[in-house]
């Protein structure tokens, strides 16, 4: 789901925690190991978000959050977040990370290979262990 969190803030950051769930306290950070994402340049939204070109590049960061996973970017002077669940997110990678999830798909581009990776595999275990302690299948 897209949010501009420009516009009604914290009804939008609401939102946000229903969809993703809470963010990750500081002990907790330390004690998984879970820290932010490298900044990742977006090559793509679809459907098409960045209808006009950018002047510059467009930069986005990764979040993930005790439910799902939260992508901000800003583009024109607004603020705008793509949050989804870990169930509806599939992650992909060609020579650009791709990950889609129920309504968007995301192209971006890696900058920093090393830190690349460590975030990867703390998405994916984070996922996998959502996934265990899901009920929604039998």
């Amino acid at each position: 789901m897209l949010l501009k969190l420009n516009i009604e803030r914290p009804e939008k950051i609401r939102l946000l925690k229903e969809i993703t769930g809470d963010g990750f306290s500081f002990s907790e950070r330390l004690k998984n190991k879970i820290f932010g994402s490298p900044r990742y340049d977006i090559l793509s939204i679809e459907p098409d978000i960045l209808k006009e070109k950018p002047q510059g590049r467009v930069c986005g960061n990764l979040e993930i959050r005790k439910k799902g996973l939260a992508i901000y970017f800003r583009f024109n002077h607004d603020e705008y977040v793509i949050a989804s669940n870990f169930h509806q997110i599939t992650i992909m990678k060609d020579e650009n990370l791709i990950i889609q999830s129920n309504s968007h798909r995301i192209t971006l581009k890696i900058n920093n290979t090393k830190s690349h990776k460590v975030f990867l595999r703390q998405l994916i275990k984070k996922k996998a262990e959502f996934s265990e302690d899901s009920n929604i299948l039998p």
